[in-house]
This record gives C-alpha cells, structure tokens and sequence, in this order.
C-alpha cells in the first residue's frame, strides 16, 4: 500500500498524465513520453519495498532475480542493496554480451545472490545450472503487455525448475488494474 505522501505523489503524477493525454493535439510521441514518466515515477516510489522483499528472500534461503525496467531505477536499488553489504549481478541493454554472460554466471553460481535486470529476454536463470539454491522472481516494474510478462517470468521458472513470480504494484492504480 501506498502511504499518505506516496500517494500524493502517485496522484500528482496520475493527474499530470491525464492532463498530457487529454489534448486532442497530443501526438503518439508525447502520449508515449507521458506514460514513460508515469511508469518511472510509480517504478521509483517502490523501490524500498522490493529491498524489503529482497531482503526477506534471502533471509529465507532463496537467490533472487528482479526485473527492471528503468536503468534509473536498477542502480537505486543496486546502491541500497550494497549498502546492506548485498552485491548484486546486473544484466542491462547497454552490456556486450560478454558483461551480461558473466553477471549471469555470478547469479547462476551463487557468487551474488541477487540479479537485477532490466532484459526481457535471451537469459537463464533457473536453478540448477550450477546450485540448486531455490529462485525467487520480483517483477519491480509491471509490463503492460501479456508477452512481455510472459517473457519476464520465464527467466527464472524454466527448465522443469520452479520459480515463485511475485508482481510488485500498488493498489488502486493503473498497475492494480493492469495486474
């Protein structure tokens, strides 16, 4: 749940993509530039929630996987995480296929227990590969598309491996409804 000052500014927020998408001059371009900014400002407001959650999974035996969807977002959890002596494997867009493929092999072996990544597809990171600690998944950012989710969860809860998914949103927003 979003507290009092969260929700003000989820409201703010909602309200001014509302207002930008209300104009019947708005182009494709500025309605995708004020759905972005909502997305990350609700993607910023949950960062200290999934560090609590991260930090309740590992506490209960479990690697972790989160997906991202803003870099921003990534390396402010990446930053909270460290300063709890946590380090994590990240897995981004901007990586050669070479930085990516050693993130994933870090998480992979337990060397960091927590990946985060901002990636849809093209990884693994299903137990068993190289330990069988159990995964956990946390979708940070919901997608507001089926296949993209589809893609997300299927990082972790594959190969005959299963993975408990968790979609971190707020209740009564657009995430809410979109979950």
């Amino acid at each position: 749940e979003l507290d009092a000052d969260e929700r003000k500014l989820y409201d703010l927020s909602w309200s001014e993509f509302c207002n930008d998408t209300k104009s019947k001059q708005i182009n494709k371009e500025n309605a995708l530039v004020a759905r972005l900014r909502l997305r990350q400002k609700t993607s910023n407001l949950k960062i200290n929630y999934t560090v609590e959650q991260i930090l309740d999974l590992l506490e209960n035996g479990q690697q972790v996987a989160v997906s991202i969807a803003f870099k921003d977002t990534m390396f402010n959890i990446q930053e909270k995480l460290n300063k709890k002596a946590i380090s994590c494997s990240l897995i981004y867009g901007d990586q050669s296929a070479e930085e990516k493929e050693s993130e994933r092999v870090k998480f992979q072996k337990g060397e960091n227990t927590v990946v985060l990544f901002t990636v849809e597809e093209a990884i693994s990171l299903h137990q068993g590969e190289y330990n069988d600690v159990p995964r956990s998944m946390l979708i940070h950012d919901l997608r507001w598309s089926a296949i993209s989710m589809s893609q997300i969860e299927g990082r972790t809860h594959r190969d005959g491996k299963f993975s408990q998914i968790y979609w971190l949103y707020f209740e009564d927003t657009i995430e809410y409804d979109i979950a």
